[in-house]
């Protein structure tokens, strides 16, 4: 509809950790302390969820794509009136965390278990 206008709410990617080099949760993790917002909107899915905890047994290993959706979703800021400056920002980010990935993991990693 040529009429129609998007609301812009969800830009989602797939974060592969091979190809990254980070995981979704250590990227969300980085581009927060970067003051990225991210949302992790399909996680955990929904058949996964506690509500449906009762009929979790039952989709055990029957939905194998969609847990691994559910596991590399990550839902990047987005907004209607969003400046392509920005967006350019959030890219550069990702592209340089992309780049110091080894750094990063080792950072998490340690970061994590010294708060255990």
């Amino acid at each position: 509809n040529p009429l129609g206008r998007s609301s812009y709410k969800d830009f989602t990617i797939l974060v592969d950790e091979d190809s990254f080099g980070l995981n979704r949760d250590q990227l969300c993790i980085a581009l927060g302390k970067e003051n990225i917002q991210t949302k992790k909107y399909y996680c955990p899915p929904l058949h996964l969820q506690k509500a449906y905890s009762q009929y979790r047994e039952q989709y055990i290993g029957l939905l194998p794509v969609t847990e691994q959706v559910s596991s590399q979703s990550l839902s990047l800021p987005i907004y209607s009136h969003m400046e392509e400056k920005t967006i350019r920002q959030v890219c550069q980010v990702i592209a340089s965390l992309h780049e110091r990935a080894e750094e990063i993991r080792h950072l998490l990693v340690e970061s994590e278990e010294t708060s255990h």
